[in-house]
């Protein structure tokens, strides 16, 4: 399921707060790396829940919660808790319903930050 307005995707006030520590010009740096690790842990996910190997899944979830939270992609942040959460508890279900709400949350988060720094 995608979000019904991709402006949704990421708190701008988040946003706001940590460009104001970071700068403009390192903002977007660190926008562009946030991108690529989301990416990377998102497809980390995938590969350790395609052998279930619940620890190894777990790992990216729980990094994917923190790095989103930074950048308030909320939505990014709450799907990923839901799976890590499932997956500390061995429900394979739960697991299976965060994955494809988790790719699109993360795809639409990644998109909308590019859009707002477009040199990151």
């Amino acid at each position: 399921m995608v979000e019904d307005d991709p402006e949704d995707a990421i708190d701008r006030e988040a946003l706001r707060a940590l460009e104001a520590v970071l700068g403009e010009e390192r903002m977007a740096g660190f926008v562009g790396e946030y991108i690529v690790a989301a990416g990377t842990l998102h497809d980390d996910l995938r590969r350790a829940w395609a052998v279930r190997d619940w620890d190894a899944a777990c790992r990216p979830a729980h990094n994917l919660v923190s790095n989103a939270g930074n950048f308030g992609a909320h939505r990014v942040a709450a799907v990923a808790d839901r799976a890590q959460k499932a997956l500390r508890l061995h429900d394979a279900q739960a697991v299976e319903e965060a994955l494809a709400p988790l790719e699109d949350a993360t795809a639409t988060a990644s998109a909308e930050l590019r859009r707002l720094y477009p040199r990151a």
